[in-house]
């Protein structure tokens, strides 16, 4: 109809597949940080965990504000981490993710069995990235110092 404009969506929601392809898209949302990163650990995870503080300590050298997230009762590279940004222990915490600068946001889905590929959701939805953010900060006001 005249007067109708396009609107081109500048936004994208992807399902990522496979531990290999989460992992990439995971360093990759890391890399791009250039402000806030918030970061919720999820179970399971500590292992994997030293494979990202050299990218993290990269990240914070260059001025970006990092909170973790961890959850009780695991092994985690604590004193490691805690060079990076501010660490906080929280209990029963379900799942995890990282939000970069308020405007990405990977969120991890746990499987339900081993054979389950594993499973996440990245997004540049402003919206999506917001919700995720303020959920990390109600969280993260409930969770404890590491001090």
């Amino acid at each position: 109809p005249p007067g109708l404009k396009a609107s081109i969506c500048s936004w994208e929601i992807w399902i990522v597949k496979g531990e290999y392809n989460i992992l990439s898209k995971i360093k990759e949302s890391l890399q791009d940080c250039v402000r806030e990163l918030m970061i919720s650990m999820p179970i399971g995870l500590s292992d994997l965990s030293d494979s990202f503080i050299p990218i993290l300590t990269e990240i914070h050298n260059k001025g970006v504000k990092i909170m973790v997230m961890i959850p009780k009762g695991e092994n985690w590279p604590i004193e490691k981490l805690s060079r990076c940004g501010e660490i906080r222990i929280k209990s029963n915490m379900f799942g995890g993710g990282l939000i970069s600068d308020a405007k990405e946001v990977i969120l991890l889905l746990s499987s339900s069995t081993e054979e389950s590929s594993s499973l996440a959701i990245w997004a540049s939805h402003p919206g999506l990235a917001g919700f995720a953010k303020d959920y990390f900060e109600y969280l993260w006001s409930s969770s404890k110092r590491m001090d």
